[in-house]
């Protein structure tokens, strides 16, 4: 088991970020979604930035891919708006928004990854902390309590 340890600090913040960050983990879980590391490091405005960002992208993208869909089957533009309005090509063929909507999703996820990465790291510096084992006097206390009992048990079965 992990935990972190923090040194003398004069900072009236600091208790929140008394635990250890793992910038693996924290750069993980922004590879999942981003924002997500950001919330692990206890980061929330960063967080609404980044997946806001995400979300953006995501409009921008799905925008780009119903103007392709619409000029590769204009029958979908007519039943989409129930037969109000005839298809007419409008010269946008979607790539743009594509495009757009590619780069600022993979940008978003990049720039939040190693964001979440870099600020672990930041704050696991400004506070000193570190990763510790358990010392072995809790480790031998467990397996005294725990393991050798149930050997016990399923040896005089």
């Amino acid at each position: 088991m992990l935990y972190g340890q923090a040194s003398e600090f004069n900072h009236s913040y600091a208790n929140k970020y008394t635990r250890y960050r793992n910038p693996v983990a924290a750069g993980a879980l922004s590879l999942l979604f981003p924002g997500a590391g950001q919330i692990y490091n206890k980061q929330p405005v960063k967080a609404v930035v980044f997946m806001g960002a995400y979300i953006v992208g995501a409009g921008i993208y799905i925008h780009g891919l119903s103007e392709m869909m619409d000029d590769m089957i204009p029958a979908i533009a007519t039943v989409t708006t129930l037969g109000l309005y005839p298809y007419q090509d409008d010269g946008n063929d979607g790539s743009s928004a594509l495009t757009l909507g590619s780069i600022v999703l993979i940008s978003d996820c990049l720039i939040s990854v190693i964001d979440a990465a870099v600020s672990a790291s930041a704050i696991n510096k400004r506070y000193n902390l570190s990763v510790k084992f358990m010392d072995n006097d809790f480790m031998n206390a467990a397996l005294k309590d725990r393991i050798v009992p149930l050997l016990a048990v399923k040896i005089r079965i």
